[in-house]
């Protein structure tokens, strides 16, 4: 029997938009990992992000921006059996995927995210984007979603990839999260540890929160009319369930709370108020 290997087997998918800033420290940090390939697919970029991609790798390719059709480009061209999901702001410590390939295998799941860390501490939104890390990662196995960085079973991806009607944008994980469910693949948290780059300003975190607040909305947008009244409201209130009530309290348990705590508030008010932001902009579009 053919001893799986990252080398023979893995085959690494990198979808990108922009990301010049950042991208050639992630490409740096592969180097130090064993993997058969490295994809890119590019939504279009404007700045330098292809010219840097094309240094590291004949697979660059560009498409329509969208999360789901680039990664569904990047599939296409993908031979390992197994995926490599990474993301442009990581930096990822030696030998991670093999790492991260071997507790795949070790736990038997469709699919595995790494846990994160965030090192940067140079002011409160850095730390505190460091302290929901701790949170977010500190349950270990069976999760109902999971994100980057993340490995999967390949035909497993692809089946969920196809049966996905939504999901280019910042919905992409809930999204993945919801058809996991109905197709009853199984999803979790590893141990292996990989690193955000850059730090957290207030300028990034307004940023993040907008495009997971457009997320929020456009989930709900999609999957509202198919759903109950009870779903529609459990939608709605899950930023203000998560985000004011349920990881203050696992605070106190995982990290420091005394930054958690506030940083957690305002994360879960921006993506409300981002939640609002677009609702309003497509009521005045009509």
């Amino acid at each position: 029997m053919k001893q799986i290997t990252a080398k023979q087997d893995l085959s690494i998918i990198l979808i990108c938009l922009n990301d010049a800033h950042c991208i050639e420290d992630m490409f740096l940090s592969l180097k130090g990992s064993d993997y058969k390939e490295l994809i890119v697919v590019d939504g279009g970029s404007s700045d330098l992000t292809v010219k840097i991609a094309e240094k590291y790798t004949k697979h660059v390719y560009s498409t329509e921006k969208g999360m789901l059709n680039q990664t569904l480009k990047g599939l296409e061209d993908a031979k390992g059996k197994f995926i490599f999901l990474a993301e442009s702001d990581h930096i990822y410590p030696k030998d991670f995927s093999e790492k991260l390939l071997g507790e795949l295998i070790l736990t038997k799941f469709d699919g595995l995210q790494g846990s994160l860390e965030h090192l940067s501490k140079n002011n409160f939104f850095a730390m505190g984007h460091g302290e929901y890390f701790k949170i977010h990662c500190a349950k270990k196995g069976e999760r109902e979603i999971i994100a980057c960085p993340q490995i999967w079973v390949r035909f497993q991806l692809q089946k969920l990839l196809d049966d996905m009607s939504y999901g280019q944008g910042f919905s992409f994980d809930t999204q993945r999260a919801e058809t996991c469910k109905k197709l009853n693949l199984k999803v979790g948290m590893g141990h292996t540890i990989a690193f955000e780059g850059g730090t957290v300003d207030f300028s990034r975190f307004k940023s993040r929160t907008r495009n997971y607040g457009y997320g929020d909305y456009d989930f709900y947008k999609s999957n509202s009319p198919g759903w109950s009244f009870f779903r529609k409201i459990k939608s709605i209130t899950h930023i203000g369930r998560q985000y004011w009530f349920k990881n203050p309290a696992k605070s106190f348990i995982h990290c420091n709370p005394l930054i958690a705590i506030p940083y957690l508030y305002l994360l879960g008010a921006f993506r409300y108020y981002f939640w609002l932001e677009k609702l309003v902009s497509e009521r005045f579009k009509k």
